[in-house]
């Protein structure tokens, strides 16, 4: 689980470095912390997988995931 919390950090530190590098454009930002982010979630993915197995990585997936986006994740209804 400790590796786990270091990528999510690792996560939110580069969320961080795109939003400052970006100087304001938004669509930039969102581009560059996209491809940033591509290889920190694919590990996470990776680790978390085996762990859950294939119902509760769904559940992780679908549901919590999301929460760890910020504003930038889906609605909040």
């Amino acid at each position: 689980m400790r590796l786990i919390w270091i990528i999510i950090r690792r996560r939110i530190k580069v969320r961080e470095e795109a939003m400052a590098s970006a100087g304001g454009d938004r669509d930039a930002m969102r581009a560059a912390m996209q491809e940033k982010m591509k290889p920190f979630m694919e590990a996470l993915d990776a680790k978390v997988k085996p762990i859950l197995g294939d119902d509760k990585f769904k559940i992780w997936k679908e549901q919590i995931e999301p929460t760890l986006r910020g504003r930038g994740g889906p609605p909040r209804q």
